[in-house]
Order: C-alpha cells, then sequence, then structure tokens
C-alpha cells in the first residue's frame, strides 16, 4: 500500500484528480455554455461548448501536473516501472474525456430533449490534444506542452469555421458532426507511449 501510495505521490495523482473532477464539475454545471467563434463575416461560427473547453484545460495541464518527480536516473529503471509509469501516462492522455463525457451525460440524462449521437466520436479530439501534450512535456518541457494543445485547437476550430468540409472537419469532430479519425487518435496515442516508455515518462525539459 505505501508503494502504491508513492507512486501516486510521485505523479501528483491526487492534485491531477481533484484538478479533473474540478473540470468535470464545470461542465456538469453549466452544460449549455458555449463560445461562438468566426473570424470571417457570412460563415456560421463554430460553436465551442464547454465540454470542449474542459477538455482542452485538461489536456493542456495534466501532462504536466503529473509528471514524474524523479531526476533523469528513473530513465534507467527497470522496464516493470517504466511500464508502470507508461500505463498511467496513457490514463493521463485519455484523462481529458472524463469531463466530455460528463457534460454528455448532463445533457443526455436531461429533460431538455436534446438528441445527442453517440459520444464516442467525440473523444478523439481530447485524445489527441492529450497525447500532443504529454509528447510536447517529454520532448520539449513544461512550456511548449502546455501550449501546444491550445493552438492546436485553436487552428481546428478556425479552419473548420473556414473550410466546414476541410481536412480538420474530416478528421476531428465538429459543432454538429461528431466523428474521429481513430487511426490517427491511434497512430499518436501509441508514438506517445513508446517515446513515454523509452523516457521513463521523464520530461527531457523542466
Amino acid at each position: 500500500m505505501n508503494t502504491v501510495n508513492g507512486f501516486l505521490h510521485a505523479r501528483n495523482a491526487y492534485v491531477g484528480a481533484l484538478f479533473l473532477i474540478t473540470l468535470s464539475i464545470l461542465s456538469l454545471s453549466f452544460p449549455m455554455t458555449y463560445i461562438g467563434v468566426s473570424v470571417k463575416a457570412g460563415f456560421p461560427a463554430r460553436a465551442v461548448g464547454i465540454a470542449e473547453i474542459c477538455a482542452l484545460i485538461a489536456a493542456s495541464f495534466l501532462p504536466t501536473i503529473t509528471k514524474p518527480h524523479f531526476n533523469k536516473a528513473e530513465i534507467k529503471a527497470p522496464p516493470t516501472r517504466r511500464a508502470i509509469h507508461s500505463i498511467f501516462t496513457a490514463l493521463v492522455i485519455i484523462s481529458p474525456c472524463l469531463p466530455a463525457i460528463t457534460w454528455y451525460l448532463r445533457i443526455k440524462w436531461s429533460e431538455l430533449g436534446y438528441q445527442l449521437p453517440g459520444i464516442i466520436g467525440f473523444l478523439g479530439t481530447p485524445i489527441i490534444l492529450g497525447s500532443l501534450s504529454m509528447l510536447a512535456l517529454l520532448l520539449a518541457g513544461r512550456a511548449v506542452s502546455i501550449v501546444i494543445p491550445t493552438l492546436v485547437f485553436i487552428t481546428i476550430v478556425v479552419t473548420q469555421h473556414l473550410f466546414p468540409a476541410g481536412i480538420t472537419a474530416q478528421v476531428f469532430a465538429t459543432a454538429k458532426n461528431w466523428h474521429t479519425c481513430w487511426p490517427v487518435v491511434g497512430i499518436l496515442f501509441s508514438i506517445t507511449l513508446l517515446i513515454a516508455y523509452r523516457k521513463g515518462s521523464i520530461p527531457s525539459c523542466k
């Protein structure tokens, strides 16, 4: 039990869980909150809902919050220890899905009468953002890890607004059409975990 607590403490798991629960409660409490993004007049605005906002915040900050508190000697740790850290890293990457899922269930079980598509098509984007953030943390450090998901998400939203039938609308979920290009998600997720395993989940830079 002490070993488990030590591991969770080393990965700051309790703080990460509290942060994630807070975001989930936020998406649960304000399910109808959204921002309309429009950069060109005459084009329909791209709605960015609370679920996407909270998922983005989680993806941007959770990898940094839960990075191991070890020195770089941990990179040479036995394969079993590195594998355990990689499993935890995988959970961190997919954890931004939780605010989206809580929002979905809130709408689904409400009396608002909304007909929502399946949640699976919505979850690819949080996983991609989480993978990018973790990959940036491992290779470039904390500052880049926090910024990259936001830049990527802004790019997705703006291009979906400008090109409703473009590549980002085909790969990522839009405000009205939920789908995910799972091969892209799987490849990026796998590459991130492979690098995490090789590096013992230790970032190269602070």
